[in-house]
């Protein structure tokens, strides 16, 4: 995708971008203009085959980054997930970034600062566990600015200097099922609980749409971890999944009725998954992983 809005504002959101290509820069976006908010999207397997920027590829003025994943991209050159060059400021809170990879400098992220006025303000994120040829297999940083804060983060492979790091992290993030492309964070992940609520632009769910600080403390990257919510298709909330229950949901996906919990309209794949827990014998759990799958018989 590419999008350029001049003088304008570009609002990327709740967008999946996967296994696309580009020749040149952006293999899932290039967008150039000078105020974007880009927010809720995942970037999968995506490659900019001749430059900068895997995932997506941004120059402007103001940057707004929030929520987003990005795994698995690739770029020619730096930026294997992100490349970015603000003049004015980023704010980039509460991404996932990991296994994505960089001929150049940067696998995870790449910020170029190309003036001394510029406010990078990095929280909360993940970014770990991707690979650059260059400089920098997480963070490659390059240039001056006025104030480049880099906090609450947890990443390893860093390059560049910022002038506020602090209460980082270099850990495995225990996601869920990075083999199948779940990045949801398991019940004993490090970064649990390990952000700042006060950070800049901090968004008021996570990148499934749930409250984003649930324990008192923000998690970090794009998902928050929550093994406390029930199935939809049980209304009481019992963690028994009867087989009136699943008939009345069924029937509500059928003819394409509202449901007072839960997504709307019903997905499929949430109506197959209650009937799997109601042959199962009902009981389930929730094990934080992705929707549906999340939920599973028995009890933990």
């Amino acid at each position: 995708m590419y999008i350029d809005a001049d003088t304008g504002i570009a609002e990327v959101s709740a967008n999946v971008f996967m296994e696309n290509r580009s020749g040149w820069l952006g293999g899932g976006a290039w967008i150039e203009s000078p105020t974007a908010t880009i927010s809720g999207n995942q970037w999968l397997d995506n490659v900019a085959e001749g430059a900068s920027g895997g995932a997506l590829w941004w120059k402007g003025e103001t940057l707004t980054v929030v929520n987003n994943a990005a795994t698995g991209n690739q770029a020619g050159n730096d930026g294997g997930g992100f490349a970015i060059t603000p003049s004015v400021s980023l704010t980039m809170v509460n991404n996932t970034l990991s296994e994505n990879s960089a001929s150049g400098n940067g696998g995870g992220a790449a910020f170029r600062v190309e003036g001394v006025t510029e406010l990078l303000q990095v929280y909360n994120n993940i970014i770990w566990g991707n690979a650059a040829s260059g400089d920098g297999d997480d963070v490659y940083l390059a240039g001056t600015g006025s104030s480049k804060q880099f906090r609450y983060n947890n990443a390893h492979g860093m390059y560049g200097v910022w002038d506020s790091a602090a209460n980082n992290m270099d850990l495995a993030p225990m996601f869920y099922d990075p083999l199948n492309d779940d990045y949801h964070l398991r019940y004993n992940s490090p970064c649990l609980d390990a952000g700042d609520n006060a950070a800049p632009g901090i968004p008021l769910t996570d990148m499934d749409g749930n409250p984003r600080i649930l324990d008192g403390t923000v998690d970090l990257g794009a998902y928050e971890f929550n093994n406390d919510e029930a199935h939809p298709a049980d209304l009481n909330e019992n963690w028994i999944l009867e087989a009136s229950e699943y008939t009345a949901y069924a029937a509500a996906w059928k003819n394409d009725q509202t449901w007072s919990a839960g997504p709307v309209p019903i997905p499929a794949d949430y109506v197959t998954r209650a009937g799997y827990l109601k042959e199962k014998g009902g009981a389930y759990y929730n094990d934080g992983g992705a929707k549906p799958i999340c939920w599973k018989d028995g009890t933990p």
